[in-house]
C-alpha cells in the first residue's frame, strides 16, 4: 500500500509539470486532431489495454490499481474506460482507479472530471478532489493536494498503444 501511494505521488507530481506546457490555450483546437493524448501508470498489478479508433480511445481495466492522465479533450475526442462492472467517460483529467475481484473498489479524481457509470446505479460525475465511494472503513481517503513528491520516483512508462 505504501509503494502504491508513493507511485501515485510521483505520477501526479510529474504530470502537473508536463501538463502545463501541453495544454492548448483556451479556444485553440490545434492539438485536438487525432486521438486524445494519455498515459496510464500501473501502480499495483493492473491489467488493462487500450485501442484507438479515430478520435476515440477505448481502454479496459480488469484488475489492480492504475493512474490515468488524459489531456484536455478536443470537440471530436473521447476517452472511455470499461470496467468489469461499468464504465468511465473521461473529460480530460488525472484519476486513480482500483478494481478487485471483478468490481470497481474506488475512483479518485485529482483534476478534471469523470462520469462514473456502474451497473445498477445512476451516473455519478466526480470532479477534482472527489472520491467514490466517498469514504469507507476498508480504504482511507487520500488527498493528492497535500502530498509531497519523492525526488527518486521513476517516470511512468509510456503506453505502447499510443
Amino acid at each position: 500500500m505504501v509503494a502504491a501511494l508513493v507511485a501515485m505521488i510521483g505520477f501526479f507530481a510529474r504530470n502537473r509539470v508536463f501538463r502545463a506546457s501541453a495544454t492548448p490555450p483556451e479556444g485553440d483546437e490545434t492539438m485536438a486532431a487525432g486521438p486524445p493524448k494519455f498515459r496510464i501508470a500501473n501502480i499495483q498489478n493492473a491489467l488493462f489495454e487500450s485501442k484507438v479508433e479515430g478520435g476515440t480511445v477505448r481502454s479496459s481495466m480488469s484488475r489492480g490499481v492504475a493512474a490515468f492522465h488524459v489531456e484536455r479533450l478536443g470537440a471530436d475526442q473521447r476517452f472511455f474506460l470499461t470496467l468489469p462492472d461499468g464504465d468511465i467517460e473521461v473529460r480530460g483529467t488525472l484519476f486513480v482507479i482500483s478494481v478487485e475481484g471483478g468490481k470497481t473498489k474506488s475512483v479518485e479524481v485529482n483534476e478534471g472530471a469523470v462520469a462514473l457509470r456502474l451497473q445498477g446505479q445512476a451516473e455519478m460525475i466526480l470532479s477534482a478532489g472527489q472520491r467514490w465511494p466517498a469514504s469507507g472503513p476498508e480504504r482511507p481517503s487520500v488527498s493528492f493536494m497535500h502530498l509531497a513528491p519523492r525526488n527518486d520516483a521513476a517516470p511512468p512508462v509510456p503506453s505502447p498503444d499510443r
